[in-house]
């Protein structure tokens, strides 16, 4: 069995990286690259249901993400980035649904890879597994909140004020 503590440890460094990679796929792909989820790194075999269709995740795939489930199988992890430049690691057996992620329009060519691009909100429910989340310095106004059975893990920025909440 893994320990907790080496999964959740993501060095900053991978982290900037999937972020430029995220904005070059961002920039190339589509023109509005809100809302959407890129997957940056894939370890044997995950899925993502749409609500429209399951599929087999590929490497450096990009989805809508608002709605979405994602689920890691035995034996698997995949890095994923959400627009808003937070990088999320799904280790082995775990299932991310993404209830809400709403961001506003920016420009993809931007250069300030550890600050958030433009408001978002973001709500995301973990039934079963173990994530590690890295993310940037958030704008004010934005929320990102991760519940799980047992709790939830709450960062919100709201005019200049910034700070995490555990209930």
């Amino acid at each position: 069995m893994k320990n907790t503590a080496q999964v959740c440890r993501t060095p900053r460094l991978i982290i900037l990286n999937l972020s430029l990679l995220t904005t070059v796929a961002f920039a190339a792909g589509p023109k509005n690259p809100t809302s959407k989820l890129y997957n940056a790194d894939l370890e044997g075999q995950s899925e993502i249901d749409t609500g429209e269709r399951i599929d087999d995740i590929r490497n450096k795939s990009v989805h809508n993400a608002q709605g979405t489930i994602i689920e890691s199988k035995t034996n698997s992890n995949n890095s994923m980035v959400f627009s808003n430049s937070t990088g999320v690691f799904l280790d082995e057996d775990t299932r991310l649904e993404v209830q809400q992620f709403s961001q506003e329009p920016f420009t993809p060519n931007r250069t300030d890879l550890e600050t958030e691009p433009s408001i978002s909100q973001t709500r995301n429910y973990i039934p079963r597994g173990r994530v590690g989340i890295c993310a940037p310095r958030m704008v004010a106004g934005s929320s990102i909140v991760y519940a799980t059975p047992h709790g939830i893990r709450r960062n919100s920025r709201k005019k200049g004020r910034g700070g995490i909440s555990i209930f």
